[in-house]
This record gives structure tokens, sequence and C-alpha cells, in this order.
């Protein structure tokens, strides 16, 4: 009695087995996202464009702890330009990604 195997099904077997899961984790997030890694870091130039408009604007230059006015300016100019080019609009991320570069600018990140 001579017995085959098909070496080929089980490879494939093998294959669905460890990619289906790394696929589930890794590949199907980056199509789910909202906002695609191109997109965002469009976003993140825009948000260092902002900031830096915002600490040179001459109706923020003369007023005391304008914080508050100058992150509210770059938010809605972030969220000006997002509609512009149809890109979703994020807020949460957005609101933490101006954090983000305002830290930078103020702070030594490499402590």
């Amino acid at each position: 009695m001579d017995m085959k195997i098909d070496v080929t099904q089980i490879i494939i077997a093998l294959i669905t087995v460890l990619l289906v899961p790394f696929v589930k984790v890794y590949v199907a997030p980056l199509f789910k996202s909202k906002i695609s890694n191109d997109q965002w870091k469009l976003i993140n130039q825009w948000i260092v464009i902002s900031v830096k408009a915002a600490e040179t604007l001459p109706e923020f230059k003369n007023m005391e702890k304008c914080g508050k006015e100058k992150f509210n300016y770059v938010l809605e100019s972030i969220k000006t330009t997002c509609a512009k080019y149809g890109i979703t609009y994020d807020e949460t991320a957005i609101r933490n990604a101006i954090q983000s570069v305002w830290d930078d600018l103020y702070n030594d990140v490499t402590k």
C-alpha cells in the first residue's frame, strides 16, 4: 500500500493558522483606522506650524497666560484644515498631539 501525503495542504494549513492572527492583530486595525499614517503625519506637521503661529501672532503676544486661547486657536485651525482636506477629525487624538508639541516646545525632552 502506497500512502502519499500531500505536503501542500499541510503547509497551507500552517500558514493559515499562523497568518490569520497576525492579520487580525496588526493589519486589520490599519485598514479600520480613521486616520491613515500619511494623514496623521500631515496633521502633526500642521499642529507644529499652528503652535508656532500661535506663539508669534500679535493677538497673543501681549496677553499673559493666554494658553487656553492659544490652544483653542490651534485646535480650531487643525479642525478647519482637516475639514478642508476631508480628513477625519479625532479631537481627543489631536488635543493630545497639540499638548505634546507644546510640551516639547517648552520642555527639554532629553532629560
